[in-house]
């Protein structure tokens, strides 16, 4: 199971790239940004076991009945892109983390082009890649002994159109594969279950997704921005096939020395088939927001930021043991070039 941790450790780099490819730049040469800081993080997960920066769950477990304990991390976070700028052309490639990926502990990250047609908009093509594997366990429902952690990681395609025929529409369409690099669920010989079972909990397979934004601004300082998403998970597991949608709507505003911007969305998880272990599905339902501030110039360096986020995410299933709840806050620095 792949656990939408929509709202986590890079909100606010999220924040000041919210505005999503809004043109090209006039003149050749190179561009983007970095951002720095550190979040602290309170969790609650029986599946994502953290990355190379740090662990957010518990290895240990005493039931496959009990929702997941907490345990409050503190991790570092670095993120940014790089692009360059064919100006003559309207063109620019890039290589980024992906922000919307980050935000979930899936460190993906997007190599790609950009190209401005005219009034029709920016059209991007992007191969995708985990630039840093999440980690989760070899078998999630081992009970007693420490679980084993592995890699997951994903590789893919994403295609999007920016400022449709010269709207505030933006389009994007990703499809991906997933990997778990050892798949052991449901192995634990206390569960009882028949290999076929076990097939049933795999967690490799493929994910495509639909968004749709619109960017409402108005008085310069002020933006909107709903947005609309369907995502397919086509799992190798039948019991961890799902389909999920999600809404929700950003306010942004951007003055000469301060950023704010606040997210609240909603989704719900319908899957395919009941789970060998509960004997019923794991629909879920869920629930994101976040409140981040940004000082800009600071220490009057131009483009130089300093900004703070406070985050909650939560997922209620119908299965207590794929709850989940993080909350917590994060302050790095961006510097944009």
């Amino acid at each position: 199971m792949r656990t939408k941790m929509k709202i986590v450790v890079f909100t606010s780099a999220l924040a000041l790239s919210s505005f999503a490819v809004d043109k090209i730049p006039e003149e050749s040469g190179f561009s983007g940004f970095v951002s720095a800081g550190i979040a602290v993080n309170n969790v609650k997960s029986s599946l994502i076991a953290g990355t190379d920066l740090g662990d957010v769950s518990n290895d240990s477990i005493d039931s496959v009945f009990k929702p997941p304990k907490d345990k409050t991390a503190a991790i570092p976070v670095v993120n940014g892109e790089l692009a360059y700028t064919f100006a003559s052309t309207r063109s620019q490639l890039y290589l980024g983390t992906s922000l919307e990926d980050f935000i979930r502990y899936d460190f993906t990250t997007a190599l790609g082009v950009r190209q401005e047609v005219g009034e029709a908009g920016i059209l991007e093509a992007s191969g995708l890649f985990s630039s840093i594997p999440t980690q989760v366990f070899e078998d999630p429902y081992l009970v007693g002994p420490p679980r084993e952690e592995t890699d997951r990681d994903s590789r893919g395609a994403r295609l999007a159109w920016y400022k449709i025929m010269g709207s505030g529409f933006d389009l994007q369409v990703s499809a991906r594969e997933i990997d778990v690099d050892k798949e052991r669920s449901g192995s634990d010989p206390a569960l009882g279950l028949t290999p076929g079972q076990q097939q049933l909990l795999e967690r490799d397979g493929d994910e495509r997704k639909v968004k749709l934004q619109y960017n409402f601004r108005f008085k310069k300082k002020h933006a909107i921005k709903p947005e609309l998403s369907i995502t397919q998970l086509d799992l190798d597991g039948d019991a961890m096939k799902r389909d999920r949608v999600g809404a929700q709507v950003s306010y942004f505003y951007n003055g000469e020395r301060w950023f704010f911007s606040t997210v609240v969305g909603v989704g719900a998880s319908e899957y395919d088939e009941d789970n060998p272990i509960y004997g019923k599905k794991a629909d879920s339902t869920l629930f994101n927001g976040s409140i981040s501030l940004a000082y800009q110039n600071l220490f009057k360096v131009e483009n130089l930021s300093l900004l703070g986020s406070l985050v909650y995410f939560e997922q209620d299933s119908d299965i207590s043991f794929y709850d989940s709840k993080i909350q917590g806050g994060n302050l790095s620095t961006v510097y944009r070039f």
